[in-house]
């Protein structure tokens, strides 16, 4: 039983892990710095996508719907993820 359960902890880990990092929209670098910015819509852009931002002045991440072109690092596929590397 213990086994399974220290499996079963290793398999979320890795599901989260992977697809944290290889989201739609996901620049290069994510960084905690930087204003909000929803990029802008055009026609080589993926697309709206829902995403996280970390906000400094409230020190949280708070929901962001990316459009898909530009926009800066401040940019995070999951809220787990933009906790964990922001949150101090």
């Amino acid at each position: 039983m213990k086994i399974l359960n220290i499996f079963s902890l290793l398999l979320v880990t890795l599901v989260s892990y992977a697809s944290a990092q290889g989201c739609r929209g996901s620049p290069p670098n994510p960084s905690c710095s930087g204003p909000r910015h929803s990029g802008w819509l055009g026609i080589r852009c993926s697309g709206v996508r829902s995403m996280w931002h970390y906000n400094a002045v409230a020190r949280r991440c708070q929901p962001l719907h990316y459009w898909g072109c530009g926009g800066n690092n401040n940019r995070w596929c999951n809220r787990a993820v933009c906790e964990q590397r922001c949150r101090r």
